[in-house]
This record gives C-alpha cells, sequence and structure tokens, in this order.
C-alpha cells in the first residue's frame, strides 16, 4: 500500500516518510486495530480531525477571497481509508453498481476518457447531420453539500448493511476541523454535511452520492468526472431540440435538488454543434420554471470542460491557443533552468512540464488542422533546440531524430493506437452510429458521410492501427507493448507519420 510522499503532516505530525520507515515495526499492531474496527463498526475519533489551512491562489494576499483551503488529515488515517475504500470498491466492481458514465476517481479512468467519449458522440452527431447541444453543468460547493443522511441511505440500498454501514455512518459523524495558520490553532468546529475534504474515502462516497443520476429517465446522455457533468442531447431539428431540453432538463434540475445539490446557474452553460455557423441554431439561452422560478441557461462561443476547451466546430483553434498559454509560461522556467541544468536535467523537465500539455486530451483534438497545430509545431522545435543547445536554423528532421522526441503529430499516432489497442484487449466495443465498411478484430469503423469524420479517433485509431507489425498487435495491453510501440514508432520516418495523418485531416 503507498501514499503519498511530501504531503503536509496531519494534527499528530506523522508524514508518510515516518510510516514507511516504521512499516515492518507497525503493520502487525495497525492491522490488528483496523479489523478491530472493521468488527466494531466504530471509526477512530482520534483520526477524524483536520486541519485547515488556506494556500494562496493569486491575487493580493489581503483579499480572503483569494485564498483555497486545504483539508489535511493523519498518514495514519489515510492507510486505515484506503484498507476501506479498497473493499468498498472490489464490492461496486463486483456488482457492477457504478455506472460507466463515472469517470471520476475510478480505477483504469480519467479525465481524458470522459472527454474523448464526448468529442466522440459529437464527431458522429456532426457526420449524420444530427443537431446536438451538451449542457455543462456547475455544481456551487457540491464535495461540501453532500447530505450525510440521504449518502447513508444510498449506501444502504446498494448493499453496505450491518457494520459496513455501521463503520461509514461513524466515519461521517462528529468529525471535527480548525484552521491553521501560522502554527496557530482556531476552535474546533464540527463537519455537519458534505463528504470529507483530504481524505481518500471523500471521492469514492461522492461517487456513490451521485450515482443515481445515470438512473434518470431523461433523453440527454450524462457524463460525469466527480462534480463535473455534461449532458448531450440530440434532436431532429434546432426548435424541436429546444423544445426537448427545457423540457428534460427539469428532471436534472429536480434530482439535484432531492440531493441537496444546487446548480450555479452562472456558472453552468450550454453550447451547441455544427459543421459551420450557418447549422448552428439562433436561440441563446433555455429558461426553466421551478418553484415558480425562473432560472436560465446560457449560450456561450466556447466552454472548457475538464482541461479541454470545446469549440461547435470541433476545430481546436481555442484550444490550442489554450496550450500554448500554458506552455509560454512553463518554458520561462525552463529557459532560466538552461544555463544551469545538464541537458540530462533538462529533458526530464520537459518530459515532466511541457509533454503533459502536449497529450492530455489528444485523443479529441490530436487530429486539428495542421494550420492549427503549426504554432505548437513552432513552439515544440522552439523550445527543443533551446534545450539541447541546437541553433535556430537546424533542419526540423534531424532535431526530432537526435533528441529521440516525438512531435504533436507522432504523439497523437502513439496514444491513438495505444488507447485502441487497450479496447481491442479487452473487449470492449466503441459505439457508433455508423455503417460499417470493415471491421478490425470485431471493432467496427465508421464510414464517414462529411469530412469532419475523418479528423475523429473513431476514424484513425482503426486506420493506424492496420499499419503497426503483427507482433505488437499480438501483445496483451500493458507496459511490454507500449515499450514496443515507441521502440517501432522511433524506427520509422517521421515524415511518413505525417504523411498518413495528413492525407486524412487535410
Amino acid at each position: 500500500m503507498s501514499l503519498k510522499y511530501r504531503k503536509s503532516p496531519g494534527f499528530d505530525g506523522i508524514k508518510s516518510e515516518h510510516l514507511k520507515i516504521i512499516a515492518e515495526d507497525i503493520t502487525e499492531p495497525l492491522t490488528y486495530l483496523i479489523n478491530k474496527c472493521f468488527e466494531s463498526g466504530i471509526y477512530p475519533s482520534i483520526l477524524k480531525k483536520g486541519n485547515i489551512i488556506a494556500i494562496h491562489k493569486s491575487g493580493t494576499k489581503t483579499d480572503v477571497n483569494n485564498y483555497r483551503p486545504i483539508s489535511i488529515i493523519s498518514s495514519v488515517a489515510k492507510v486505515f481509508e484506503k484498507v476501506l475504500s479498497t473493499r468498498m470498491i472490489r464490492y461496486l466492481t463486483k456488482f457492477k453498481i457504478l455506472s460507466e458514465n463515472q469517470y471520476g476517481f475510478t480505477e483504469g479512468k480519467a479525465t481524458s476518457d470522459a472527454i474523448t467519449k464526448i468529442v466522440n458522440q459529437i464527431h458522429q452527431n456532426i457526420d449524420n447531420r444530427i443537431p446536438s447541444i451538451c449542457i455543462f453543468v456547475d455544481l456551487k460547493k457540491a464535495f461540501d453539500t453532500v447530505n450525510h443522511k440521504l449518502l447513508l441511505e444510498t449506501l444502504e440500498r446498494i448493499g453496505f448493511r450491518g457494520n459496513a454501514y455501521s463503520l461509514i455512518e461513524s466515519y461521517l459523524s462528529n468529525r471535527p476541523q480548525s484552521v491553521q495558520i501560522s502554527g496557530s490553532f482556531s476552535k474546533e468546529m464540527y463537519i455537519k454535511c458534505g463528504v470529507p475534504q483530504g481524505t481518500v474515502l471523500g471521492p469514492l462516497l461522492f461517487n456513490i452520492y451521485l450515482n443515481d443520476i445515470f438512473q434518470i429517465n431523461c433523453v440527454g446522455k450524462i457524463t460525469s468526472f466527480a462534480d463535473d457533468t455534461a449532458i448531450l442531447y440530440e434532436g431532429t431539428d434546432w426548435s424541436d431540440l429546444k423544445n426537448v431540453i427545457e423540457n428534460d432538463f427539469i428532471k436534472i434540475i429536480q434530482w439535484f435538488n432531492s440531493r441537496k445539490l444546487s446548480i450555479n446557474y452562472s456558472k453552468t452553460h450550454f453550447l451547441p454543434f455544427g459543421s459551420y455557423a450557418r447549422h448552428l441554431p439562433n436561440y441563446t439561452n433555455f429558461s426553466f420554471n421551478i418553484n415558480d422560478q425562473k432560472m436560465q441557461i446560457n449560450r456561450v462561443p466556447n466552454i472548457k470542460y475538464l482541461g479541454v476547451v470545446l469549440d461547435p466546430h470541433l476545430r481546436w483553434d481555442t484550444h490550442v491557443n489554450y496550450i500554448l498559454k500554458k506552455l509560454r509560461f512553463v518554458s520561462y522556467k525552463i529557459k532560466y533552468l538552461g544555463n544551469i541544468l545538464t541537458e540530462k536535467y533538462l529533458r526530464t523537465l520537459y518530459h515532466a512540464l511541457i509533454e503533459p500539455h502536449l497529450t492530455y486530451g489528444i485523443l479529441a483534438w490530436g487530429a486539428a488542422c495542421s494550420s492549427h497545430i503549426y504554432n505548437l509545431d513552432v513552439f515544440q522545435k522552439s523550445i527543443l533546440k533551446m534545450i539541447f543547445k541546437k541553433p535556430k536554423l537546424y533542419p526540423t528532421e534531424k532535431l526530432y531524430a537526435d533528441v529521440r522526441i516525438y512531435d504533436i503529430r507522432q504523439l497523437y499516432f502513439l496514444h491513438s493506437i495505444t488507447h485502441y489497442h487497450k479496447f481491442v484487449n479487452t473487449d470492449q466495443k466503441i459505439k457508433h452510429n455508423h455503417y460499417t465498411r470493415y471491421k478490425i478484430r470485431g471493432i467496427v469503423v465508421p464510414q464517414p458521410h462529411k469530412s469532419i469524420m475523418q479528423l475523429s479517433y473513431l476514424y484513425l485509431a482503426p486506420k493506424f492501427y492496420e499499419i503497426i507489425p503483427k507482433d505488437l498487435k499480438d501483445l496483451r495491453f500493458g507496459n511490454c507493448f507500449k515499450r514496443n510501440l515507441k521502440k517501432w514508432l522511433h524506427s520509422i520516418s517521421r515524415t511518413e507519420i505525417h504523411k498518413l495523418i495528413n492525407t486524412n485531416i487535410n
């Protein structure tokens, strides 16, 4: 069982590093104590205490609104919670209780998977000329407003009874916390609602609390990552779709109200999707009457969802500019260290600080037109020349061959094949709404009706997969496959990959 190092200790001053040093000595007594808690259904009161510290976000330090509260609990409590969380997840997985459309804090799922799923659906709708609108719901302090009574009722309904129920009830009750500033502590206050922040178990409990939303009999397709919820609607025409949404979304509002969760209407927006501006609707808001109050959701020109900026035509120019803005900020740090650190450490910094921005959500946006990707290419070449001390006019092909780092198109190719191979090897099906043209290992490849579908992961990934060697395809998904795929990718020409991608997308 692992704990993250370099984390601030809780009230007891015990760090994760301390527990590792004495792990052999405390394993037996700690195991005994944890088992006793499971048997009795009582969570230790001493492990419930949380310290709240204020972390400055931005702006003036004299404004309290510019601080984010962080809760810190005991490292020993985290060990206990990991054991409890593991047992709960094992049960939830065995009986398939959590929805497959909930991506938050779930093993094997990530924010990028949620984004890819939504973008795949939108690509198909645009390709089939199906009007589609996505509503992105923002909740007010969702984690802090979870109702304990409703959460416990949900847990009991899905099978947590007896000592298991009592243990979680004990875990949630009478949790004290105090604010810590410069070594001084405020008077303790007790949490009356919300899942405990800074804990291991809190996110899982929130997933369970939110899980019933997927049981609502609504028209929209719900995708959620923790409290970030997106609802995709499809219709026969824009006028019909507006009526459908204004009638259907009331069910969503009522469900959130029944769970004591409040929608933040000022930050909840919708975005329509279509090939061109003339194909989009002319209305700019949806109105709902709830308890004699008129609520409104407004349309936006683009929206950032889970770190990816979506635009109405999935052209990705806005998202690329967003990435560049973040990368330029990071690049200043690397340039500053350029004359201090060796090439080895600068390479490590590149992989830690630059490449994650280039790969995040890449299955959604990585096939953007070359004209949109161009500025990212220029930035990447510039930073690589700086790190590896290459002259400004150093040939691009030779640069990438020398440093053995993938460019944007190669990264898209690599991540597409890796993700696709995972589906092939887990017998999962990629859903689509198209007639089939051919199949690869049972996974259907869509037949595009429009050029936009040729920019999608659904269309490109199978085509990429066709060209990799059979011995690679025969490997099970895992580190061995990833390692050999990278080795093979380095063995073929960068221009060959570009030619393959650009043939389809430009």
